[in-house]
């Protein structure tokens, strides 16, 4: 109904968070607690200031359905996935594209920061993990992940490590080089 639901132990109902047309299809809090971010089908990200909590931005930029947004370590970055066959990051306080990783065959479903803050990975639905280094832009390795898409990524905030769940069933753990 384009609506996120907010629940704390504290409150006895939710607070609804209105502002999306269409299906949200990811939430992601940031690790300062200072912000949530909500995308989907309306091609938008919005971004939510948890002290009110209200609407703090609306981030426009993909061209199709978001799948997916994350925060960067610090709280200053954010990236996204989407049908629109890119991943991108933004500056979370001004809402602007830092980046546009390129070269992805299909949807990309996922898009995380690794451990690394300069290397973000992407996975999607071409079946492939591709590792991109932030202060470039550039793609520097690909990587054969599923035997169907790549669904979600979770990377280890310290180790290089990092899961993935895909089309196929199966969970995998993959170690990589930083």
């Amino acid at each position: 109904d384009g609506t996120v639901q907010f629940f704390s132990p504290q409150m006895t109902k939710p607070i609804t968070l209105a502002g999306h047309s269409g299906i949200v299809n990811t939430i992601a809090f940031s690790p300062d607690g200072s912000m949530m971010a909500s995308a989907g089908n309306d091609c938008m990200i919005h971004l939510w200031d948890l002290a009110i909590p209200c609407l703090a931005r609306v981030i426009k930029g993909h061209t199709r359905v978001v799948q997916h947004v994350t925060f960067s370590h610090d709280s200053k970055l954010l990236t996204s996935a989407a049908s629109d066959l890119s991943a991108k990051v933004w500056d979370v306080e001004a809402g602007l594209e830092l980046r546009k990783f390129r070269g992805h065959g299909a949807m990309v479903w996922a898009a995380e920061f690794t451990c690394d803050p300069d290397l973000v990975v992407t996975g999607g639905a071409d079946k492939k993990l591709r590792f991109f280094r932030l202060e470039t832009g550039r793609e520097f390795q690909c990587v054969d992940a599923d035997e169907g898409h790549v669904r979600c990524i979770a990377c280890d905030k310290i180790l290089p490590i990092l899961a993935t769940g895909g089309g196929d069933g199966r969970i995998r753990i993959w170690q990589f080089l930083t």
